[in-house]
């Protein structure tokens, strides 16, 4: 509210005047020329953008900025081009989030393409030096084109009477962290932090949303480019939210990490029902189906294993059994009946994953069938686990989210079971990310209904090619693929449209959770906060609880 102009100072109405002649001065190019001479009045015009500012705001009573502290510093900024403007000023605003300290900042463009600015920093005396280190290492770190010029302090007593009208509170301030918290379902939908777009001058959190997670998630890469990493990094931090959350381990690289997690089929542990499968036409047509992909079936052999489930039937063991005693119509029967007790005896072999009953529970739970030493018996029990898992959905309470490691293993032969399963599986509630190193193998249903992509180093162009038709990526982009350091991956979703490159960061019960608290003259996150510390001295307030 504008304050009594009777009671104000004459020389708060007659300065922004002749503060106004030394602005001019120093636009005009006349104090650089007598500088050496006139150093004072130099020094004048350089700080009259500020003083006028701060003038301003005494005769308004417009207060945009925390003065709680004794201590004021003043910075000359030049900034030679324009591109970095953006990043200079990115940082002033993450940096006032973290409340240490208040920014004001004033910028000019200069006839050679510069931009000066002049930024005045504000706060408590025993947190602003933190803050302006913190600030000058932000600075110094960006390209040769900005640099601080100089620097001063001002006496923050003409500032008083603004501190005495801009109360601020505890609760006001954003909490320091040194890097950005896994989100929560309730967090605007943002559910996994993924890692750092690297795309930026400075790394911003990358999340994927619940829309992203819905559309199913797809992550590609060769042998060693972090895309198994990744994918349990991502299942783990949706676990944490309540979901029924499986890693499908193909490879036992996962049971590995997360042993306190893992279950063994051929132990008994996470079985398939296959008694609870056969009572459906339905179940019993998808059986038939993924039996004679996983086992390589003939169609003569295939035909004769449907007419066997449609028989009525109790266990695998009596499938088995049943084919045994079919009747032989033909020398042709005996030959097929032969091949097909042959290759169903691989999946007695793994008899206890197909009998007992599955239970899902909240959380995570990492399936190792690398335990099963049968591809074919191993490729069996996994596509029969997504069925019953899909027939099943709706009686499960909760969202399930489904990882599987090696996914391309399941993509052999003229099959569309998987396909059709991450068709439908979404109306249900069931949702998927697949990890492959031959997006080449990956067919173009499952493409199309995979929403989310995460591009890990390729090197194979086939690879790259299947990539860049199915992202619509421009041809640098491409090229770009093969040169991508482990954990770092090109990421397109339903909330990120265009592609962004990104450090994958690994979010599991043992990586640390979040980065530790960088000091200066090290890379520096703009997010970071001033670590918490005791007064030394008695009598002296909390400088966190009072």
């Amino acid at each position: 509210m504008p304050i009594d102009e009777a009671n104000t100072p004459v020389w708060v109405k007659i300065l922004p005047g002749i503060l106004g002649v030394l602005i001019l001065a120093k636009l005009s190019g006349i104090t650089e020329v007598f500088s050496l001479a006139i150093n004072p009045v130099y020094l004048l015009s350089t700080l009259a953008p500020v003083i006028g500012i701060i003038i301003f705001l005494l005769r308004r009573r417009r207060v945009n900025i925390d003065m709680d502290g004794d201590k004021c510093l003043v910075y000359s900024v030049r900034v030679k081009e324009d591109g970095d403007v953006s990043s200079f000023n990115r940082i002033v605003k993450e940096r006032a989030k973290r409340g240490y300290g208040s920014y004001l900042i004033l910028s000019y463009y200069n006839k050679d393409g510069s931009v000066s600015s002049t930024l005045l920093l504000c706060g408590r005396s025993d947190l602003i030096e933190k803050e302006s280190e913190i600030f000058e290492t932000i600075v110094a770190s960006l390209s040769g084109g900005t640099r601080i010029e100089a620097r001063g302090t001002v006496d923050s007593t003409l500032l008083l009477d603004i501190a005495s009208k801009s109360p601020t509170t505890s609760e006001s301030l954003v909490n320091p962290l040194s890097s950005p918290q896994p989100a929560t379902e309730d967090m605007g939908e943002r559910l996994v932090y993924l890692g750092d777009n690297i795309d930026t001058p400075l790394p911003e959190p990358v999340y994927l949303k619940l829309v992203d997670l819905e559309g199913h998630v797809g992550i590609y890469g060769s042998t060693g480019s972090g895309k198994s990493t990744t994918l349990r990094s991502i299942a783990w931090q949706v676990s944490q939210l309540g979901w029924h959350v499986i890693i499908i381990d193909w490879t036992g690289e996962h049971s590995a990490n997360l042993p306190s997690f893992t279950v063994r089929p051929d132990l008994g542990g996470f079985p398939v029902p296959f008694s609870e499968l056969i009572k459906s036409r339905e179940g019993r047509l998808m059986l038939v189906d993924i039996i004679s992909h996983s086992l390589g079936l003939s169609d003569p052999q295939a035909y004769m294993l449907s007419r066997v489930m449609e028989s009525g039937l109790s266990s695998l063991r009596d499938l088995v059994s049943k084919v045994e005693l079919w009747p032989e119509e033909s020398k042709w029967d005996r030959e097929v009946k032969r091949g097909l007790r042959r290759k169903l005896e691989v999946l007695l072999g793994v008899e206890s994953a197909f009998e007992g009953e599955l239970r899902i529970k909240r959380g995570l739970t990492v399936v190792d069938v690398s335990s099963i030493r049968s591809p074919r018996a191993r490729r069996a029990y996994i596509l029969s686990l997504l069925s019953y898992i899909y027939f099943t959905a709706a009686e499960r309470d909760g969202r399930v989210l489904i990882a599987i490691d090696e996914a391309h293993n399941l993509f052999m032969g003229e099959s569309r079971i998987f396909e059709d399963i991450l068709s439908e599986a979404r109306k249900h509630g069931v949702h998927i990310i697949y990890a492959t190193q031959a997006p080449s193998s990956v067919p173009d249903r499952v493409f199309l209904n995979t929403n989310t992509k995460i591009v890990h180093a390729l090197r194979s162009q086939k690879d790259k090619h299947a990539i860049q038709s199915t992202m619509g990526i421009d041809d640098f982009r491409v090229h770009l693929l093969d040169k991508l350091v482990r954990g770092e991956a090109l990421v397109q979703a339903p909330s990120i449209p265009e592609p962004i490159l990104v450090k994958v960061k690994l979010h599991t019960p043992s990586s640390h959770e979040f980065d530790e608290f960088r000091v200066p003259r090290k890379p520096v996150n703009p997010y970071t906060g001033i670590p918490r510390f005791k007064p030394v001295k008695e009598g002296v307030d909390n400088l966190h609880g009072g």
